[in-house]
């Protein structure tokens, strides 16, 4: 493989991976005060909480 389809090929994967990737929120940050925060989608409410183990649980 030469240096230039090298470099396309990794200029390549970069764009997939810029163009697949979805924004990302510290958990912390939402959840501000206390272990849990509120989603709305839909008008419908969602529960995210951080258990005592470390680990998140969205419920609805």
């Amino acid at each position: 493989m030469t240096l230039q389809k090298i470099h396309e090929y990794s200029s390549q994967q970069e764009e997939e991976e810029i163009k697949s990737e979805a924004v990302t929120y510290r958990a912390e940050n939402l959840i501000k005060n206390g272990n849990q925060a509120h989603i709305l989608l839909n008008n419908q409410k969602y529960t995210l909480r951080i258990t005592r183990s470390n680990k998140l649980i969205l419920t609805k």
